[in-house]
């Protein structure tokens, strides 16, 4: 029956019917071990919005939960913002805290769990493939992961709130291609015609 909301595979409805949002499928935490850490356990929301940009969609995440083995058709790059994870990511293992930028390939499959039980909270920027090829100028896939770099973390905070919170349509252009520039610092799988 087609595709299911923000265009992930079918099978399995998203996490609130968000787009781009991971699918829920009952994996996750959802007994807390004790009273203590009840509110904790239960603490879930991803929100999804459309940009001032045409193909890219703002997401917004606070988790407990784990995540199954999922993917998405778009790219995605994002920003753990507190907390830390563990994944199995098309590329290897990953690992990530609060300050690591993450990325994902349209198809790629991945999964996500908490290191702990407080969670993590991380922002995603998800870029349909036209609109990336478009903005990069390249076509190809993510290489790595997760990256770590100095001045990476505030050039994705300054884009994700360009896109999300209304500013100008010049200032979200302008730290888009700051990022995309910087993006291009790491090398890209280039995929064959």
């Amino acid at each position: 029956a087609g595709r299911v909301s923000g265009g992930e595979k079918p099978g399995r409805p998203a996490a609130g019917g968000v787009i781009g949002g991971p699918r829920r499928v009952g994996h996750g935490l959802t007994r807390p071990l004790n009273r203590r850490h009840s509110a904790v356990m239960q603490m879930h929301s991803v929100q999804a919005n459309p940009t001032l940009h045409a193909g890219v969609v703002a997401v917004t995440a606070r988790s407990a939960r784990s995540f199954a083995r999922h993917t998405h058709d778009q790219f995605g790059i994002g920003l753990v913002d507190a907390g830390a994870q563990v994944s199995a990511s098309g590329r290897g293992p990953v690992e990530v805290g609060a300050g690591d930028l993450i990325t994902v390939n349209p198809g790629e499959v991945h999964d996500g769990r908490a290191l702990d039980d407080r969670g993590r909270a991380w922002r995603m920027l998800y870029f349909d493939p036209q609109t990336m090829a478009g903005l990069t100028g390249q076509s190809g896939e993510f290489a790595y992961p997760f990256l770590r770099k100095p001045g990476l973390a505030d050039s994705f905070r300054r884009l994700f709130h360009s896109l999300s919170e209304g500013s100008s349509g010049l200032l979200a252009e302008i730290e888009l291609v700051t990022l995309c520039h910087a993006l291009d610092d790491h090398p890209r799988r280039v995929l064959p015609p």
